[in-house]
């Protein structure tokens, strides 16, 4: 897709400048992606040269030229309100204070998917197996220091004369 996109000096030297001083390295990736193709390169070599998808580089574009500047704003407030309450969490922080055993599984080798399956079948919510993960380290949970709990692959625990499982 070829994409005609031209930024005036002042414009340009904004992002650049929000290029170097943004921590975000998404909203640096899309602000270089501008800058690439309203220096003239097309959607397809600005992605090959700051190592992205070509279909990201034209949706950045195209969101940019749409919306301008505001369009390097964070989007996912728009996604809607959460989908779980609290009832739901008061759930999920029982299973996670119990282990694996608890529910008839013995030493998991793939925790995080055995947690998503428990969780669906506990609580009544199915969610992805990141989610799952992420409830897992908010809860404090993540490789535990308690018998071996939920925690990811890879992980050891640790029991409390110092020797690891």
């Amino acid at each position: 897709m070829s994409t005609k996109l031209s930024l005036k000096r002042p414009a340009r030297r904004r992002l650049q400048k929000l290029d170097r001083n943004r921590p975000s390295a998404d909203v640096r990736v899309c602000i270089r992606m501008i800058l690439k193709v309203a220096a003239g390169l097309s959607c397809n070599a600005a992605a090959r040269e700051v190592s992205c998808v070509p279909s990201t580089a034209v949706r950045i574009v195209t969101r940019f030229m749409r919306e301008g500047e505001e369009s390097l704003l964070d989007h996912r407030s728009e996604n809607g309100t959460r989908k779980v309450d609290d009832d739901v969490r008061g759930r999920v922080r029982e299973i996670l204070a119990g282990r694996p055993s608890d529910h008839g599984f013995e030493r998991p080798t793939r925790a995080l998917e055995i947690l998503r399956a428990v969780i669906a079948e506990v609580a009544g919510v199915a969610c992805r197996s990141r989610t799952s993960g992420d409830w897992r380290s908010d809860s404090g949970r993540a490789g535990g220091v308690r018998g071996r709990s939920w925690r990811a692959r890879g992980a050891h625990v640790v029991s409390s004369d110092g020797s690891r499982r």
